[in-house]
């Protein structure tokens, strides 16, 4: 059986590796997941940690993939009362 999960994003995959575990539990006949999702923002390793932490064969469809940095900025001053 084949299991599609429907997703708005994916930044490291973790949600949907655990649903994957808890699904396949419950439903041992799942043989194959997709997930359809929005955006896909994982790095490579989160992809290749994704893929090897699977419970079966999984296919990621996005709309749109890019990856997400981010930079501290100014300090935040505590204003006087």
């Amino acid at each position: 059986a084949t299991v599609i999960i429907i997703d708005d994003e994916l930044t490291t995959g973790r949600t949907i590796r655990n649903l994957a575990h808890t699904l396949r539990l419950s439903m041992p006949s799942i043989e194959r997941i997709v997930v359809a999702n929005l955006t896909d923002w994982r790095d490579e390793k989160s992809i290749a940690d994704f893929g090897v932490n699977m419970p079966v064969p999984t296919e990621v469809l996005s709309l749109l993939q890019g990856q997400l940095h981010f930079q501290g900025g100014p300090e935040v001053v505590k204003m006087p009362k």
